[in-house]
């Protein structure tokens, strides 16, 4: 299920566009309630054994807005993680932004981890994905080492260099591991 970046769900949680006045707008409970509808229709449809991820954006990044409250703060995320892990979510992939065009967006490398380490802190039982510039194998290997989160995503980081696995591996010292139906031309045959 993804949430975020001003997709449907997002738009919904965020008080920056969500204006309405009915059981779906107000207070945070309102504004997650779509959210929560979904979740648990895709857990009573899907396979117990898999699990569900869904992406949230922890703020928007916006610092005020006339008369809306436009902060999206840590601890309505958190509080919302609380919500969606019990309703059945397995990983919880965290990311910011995308929602509005008064965002101000300072990145730098790692620049996101800090939502998803006090997601992870405040939220046990529930997976939580780190992104926001991950540069190397170091970096995302110093994330889940320190436990600021349980996965790392990369995702402009494998358009830019699509051997990005691959060059971790090295950096970190790790043999990769190929799937069977590529592990043969890795070897030379005679």
């Amino acid at each position: 299920i993804h949430g975020a970046h001003g997709y449907l769900i997002h738009n919904f949680l965020s008080p920056l566009t969500n204006q309405r006045t009915d059981h779906y707008g107000g207070s945070l409970e309102n504004r997650a309630r779509f959210l929560l509808e979904v979740v648990k229709s895709v857990r009573a449809n899907f396979p117990a054994e898999k699990p569900i991820f869904l992406r949230v954006s922890a703020s928007d990044l916006v610092e005020e807005v006339e008369g809306i409250d436009a902060s999206w703060e840590i601890e309505q995320t958190i509080q919302i993680a609380k919500w969606v892990r019990d309703a059945g979510i397995d990983v919880l992939h965290v990311s910011s932004g995308g929602n509005t065009a008064q965002q101000k967006i300072l990145t730098a490398p790692g620049y996101q981890v800090p939502f998803a380490e006090q997601i992870k802190r405040a939220v046990p039982g529930l997976a939580v994905v780190a992104v926001g510039i991950i540069l190397d194998g170091p970096q995302a290997e110093e994330v889940l080492q320190s436990e600021k989160a349980d996965l790392v995503a990369a995702g402009r980081t494998f358009l830019r260099h699509p051997n990005f696995a691959l060059n971790s591996a090295r950096e970190l010292n790790v043999k990769a591991v190929f799937s069977q139906q590529y592990s043969r031309g890795r070897t030379i045959h005679g």
